[in-house]
């Protein structure tokens, strides 16, 4: 057990290393801090994470317990400026995530008589919508000044009796709302 956790906090340091050695002359972006209920966030992170890495270089501080607020309100404060010390960058990052909403259709459509009973049939159709919101704040971490505020909302739909019915519209939805927050908040890769 303990070689494991070695191994991951070898890993934790190589990438905090690597961080800042990767930033050659473009800006370096720091994720603070998520909010969101666990389902949506467990999904969304990761993948905004992997697209965010397509476009600019950014560092994942998320877990070390810093707000967003807290920095903003206090930019030269002893909290803000440990934090600037152990993770440098230019821009801080903040996600908040609100809960999926779901809707789902149903639709009957109409079959063809029962040859026995002669009674008509029906099939119902059902198709489950989800919409995730989320919201990508970037603040300037040398002035603790807000930059912009990003709203999106990825969206999805599943057939539950379709052969896709094992793909989670939630993780669906949330997969394509980070894709989406990171188009819009994030600038291209040069």
């Amino acid at each position: 057990m303990s070689v494991i956790r070695t191994g991951l906090l070898v890993l934790a340091f190589a990438s905090v290393a690597a961080f800042g050695a990767e930033t050659r002359g473009g800006k370096r972006y720091v994720l603070v801090q998520v909010e969101g209920p666990s389902a949506e966030t467990g999904f969304f992170v990761p993948r905004f994470l992997s697209e965010a890495d397509d476009r600019v270089p950014m560092g994942d501080a998320s877990l070390a317990g810093a707000r967003l607020v807290d920095l903003k309100s206090d930019p030269n404060g002893a909290a803000a400026k440990a934090f600037r010390e152990k993770w440098p960058a230019d821009v801080w990052v903040g996600l908040r995530l609100d809960e999926c909403r779901r809707k789902v259709h149903q639709t009957t459509v109409p079959g063809f008589p029962d040859p026995i009973t002669g009674a008509r049939t029906y099939r119902i159709e059902t198709t489950v919508e989800m919409t995730c919101p989320a919201l990508v704040t970037l603040v300037d971490a040398a002035s603790a000044k807000e930059l912009s505020a990003t709203k999106v909302e990825g969206h999805a739909s599943s057939d539950p009796q379709s052969d896709n019915a094992e793909v989670d519209p939630i993780e669906a939805a949330a997969h394509d709302a980070a894709e989406r927050a990171a188009r819009k908040s994030l600038p291209k890769k040069r």
